[in-house]
């Protein structure tokens, strides 16, 4: 993988999102924003990328041509992830969708799908954080009717 990273100190904030969705859209596999403090004391943000190699050249044109940064720096990274995989659970209001990531044969960790809860929330007008607890609690209940570790 590589980590690409460039220090942005006069980008108008409001185009942050867009640059984000750029770079999503081409291949990104993750774009974040630090804060930080710069020399002389400027405020600034570090916008950091990770990519496949062959998504280099896609990266750096949004950079460029999207942002006011002169300079990339472009680091080779090793990653190691979790085998994933998704299961749905029924909450008031629709179906949400557990990200499951198996840590080893008894461990998993599971996460609801924020853009299913979100959905559900907008379309129910209830709160969005009791479909998340909602969608939980609903995972916890189905993994002790079927505790072999993978359900």
């Amino acid at each position: 993988m590589l980590q690409l990273e460039t220090n942005l100190d006069d980008l108008n904030p409001q185009t942050y999102e867009y640059v984000m969705e750029q770079l999503f859209a081409r291949g990104a596999l993750d774009v974040t924003l630090a804060p930080v403090i710069m020399k002389r004391g400027r405020p600034g943000i570090v916008l950091t990328c990770l990519a496949a190699p062959a998504q280099l050249d896609r990266m750096l044109d949004v950079l460029f041509k999207e942002t006011t940064t002169l300079g990339v720096r472009i680091r080779e990274v090793t990653r190691r992830v979790l085998p994933r995989r998704f299961v749905s659970v029924k909450v008031p209001g629709g179906v949400v969708r557990m990200k499951i990531a198996d840590v080893n044969e008894t461990t998993a960790k599971a996460a609801p799908e924020y853009l299913d809860c979100k959905q559900i929330a907008e379309r129910t007008g209830r709160p969005v954080k009791e479909v998340l607890a909602d969608a939980v609690l609903a995972y916890a209940k189905q993994r002790v009717a079927r505790p072999t570790g993978r359900g």
